[in-house]
């Protein structure tokens, strides 16, 4: 294992993709920063962009050299500011690459736009860009935390493929090249709704129009809670990428649906791919609403917070492919699961030592341990939910010890790296622990 820096430059805006770190700068360019990789003889590279456009967010995809800017909306000479009411706006993104900056070479259209009816002041807080394959998306998250607008474009064609406005969502993310999840709600009930996106028309619609879909229904509770879903990276990485040499068939991917109570109790529910991909045959069928029980309880697994921490909603980079990391409670290590199937049943098989998902984890610093056994959430103790929770999917995980001092932590990972972030305001760096 190595340790390597890289510097805060403090910019406002950063993301993890893919095995690249890009954060912004005061001079209003892209920083970004190759992971290394030791085991893989990937050494690191640091290189700078300019933009030339003033912007509010953006994602990319280096294995695709593939960078989405989201264009700082303006009224005339005034930039979009939270103290002015501001309908009808029209939001675009420009279609780069991450290498210089310029045009993507393979976008017909250099820039694409959409018209969301915005009518209320502080309407659009933050934005949620996602990018899988030929395709990106972006969320709209409303300000309030009532929904917001979904719109998916194929990049390189310029077109719009779809365009959801609802208040019941929360989040999306790809599943295949013509398949998203959206976590909503449906009346009590938290759900992984699986779309096919290229069936629906690119007309505004709600969630209740759309017909080519299927629900995944999470366990019911007695209160609405936040929710969102999460997977890194997208199913189609690396796209033929010839720079990255190994990585694990997309089927171990997981997804995780991070779940936070009133009483900010979290809780994390991590789903493989594998799993939600045993239902596309209901997409668009009849009995297309599927109970928790039917799928999730040997289809999952849930975490608890009272026994390792759960993600920063600002850090939010904690999976790669079928790996997760957190904090233990006293913060004095790192744990690093692994929900592929395949290594677990290899580590079963070795006879490695167990662990009780029901108590704070207890076995040999840096030694793999397997966890084969139900965790079991009672309501009596989590009455969040309405009836009592079990989930029984495999996983492995070790401990990491990790030393830290005074500071506000967070730690999120890629394919061979894990990255501890400290946002105290005095912190100068980033820690990248490569192997």
């Amino acid at each position: 294992m190595t340790e390597t820096h890289i510097d805060m430059l403090h910019g406002g805006l950063w993301e993890l993709f893919g095995n690249v770190f890009a954060q912004t700068g005061p001079d209003g360019g892209l920083h970004l920063f190759r992971l290394p990789s030791p085991s893989l003889s990937i050494p690191e590279s640091r290189w700078s962009i300019p933009i030339d456009i003033s912007f509010r967010d953006f994602g990319m995809d280096p294995s695709q050299d593939l960078l989405i800017l989201i264009e700082s909306p303006t009224q005339g000479r005034r930039r979009f500011s939270s103290r002015f009411p501001i309908p009808n706006r029209t939001f675009n993104f420009h279609i780069r690459t991450v290498s210089t900056g310029q045009k993507h070479p393979l976008a017909k259209n250099p820039k694409v736009s959409v018209k969301l009816d915005i009518i209320s002041r502080d309407a659009i807080s933050t934005f949620a860009i996602q990018i899988s394959g030929d395709h990106f998306g972006v969320f709209f998250n409303d300000a309030q935390g009532d929904g917001g607008f979904l719109v998916i474009w194929n990049w390189k064609t310029g077109e719009k493929e779809m365009h959801v406005s609802d208040d019941e969502m929360t989040s999306f993310v790809f599943l295949t090249d013509r398949h998203i999840l959206i976590c909503d709600w449906e009346d009590m009930d938290m759900c992984i709704t699986i779309v096919d996106f290229k069936a629906t028309s690119s007309q505004e619609l709600s969630l209740t129009d759309l017909t080519e879909c299927c629900h995944l229904s999470l366990p019911n509770v007695r209160a609405r809670a936040m929710a969102s879903i999460r997977c890194d990276p997208s199913p189609a990485w690396p796209n033929n990428d010839k720079s990255i040499p190994f990585y694990d068939d997309h089927d171990h991917l997981i997804y995780t649906i991070s779940m936070w109570s009133a009483d900010i109790h979290h809780y994390n529910f991590v789903v493989p791919r594998a799993t939600i991909l045993a239902h596309l045959d209901s997409v668009g069928g009849m009995d297309n609403f599927i109970p928790w029980e039917d799928w999730g309880e040997t289809g999952a697994r849930v975490l608890d917070s009272s026994l390792h921490t759960p993600p920063s909603v600002v850090w939010s980079c904690t999976t790669f492919g079928s790996k997760m990391v957190s904090f233990e409670t006293a913060g004095e290590f790192i744990y690093c699961f692994d929900f592929n199937q395949m290594r677990v049943k290899q580590e079963i098989a070795r006879g490695a030592p167990t662990v009780d998902p029901n108590v704070k984890f207890a076995f040999p610093q840096e030694e793999m341990a397997v966890c084969s056994s139900d965790t079991v959430l009672t309501n009596a103790e989590h009455p969040v939910f309405t009836y009592g929770v079990k989930t029984s999917l495999p996983f492995r995980v070790r401990a990491i010890p990790i030393t830290l001092g005074n500071g506000r932590y967070s730690v999120m990972c890629s394919q061979n790296n894990i990255i501890v972030v400290d946002s105290s305001q005095n912190a100068m760096h980033y820690r990248v622990l490569s192997f």
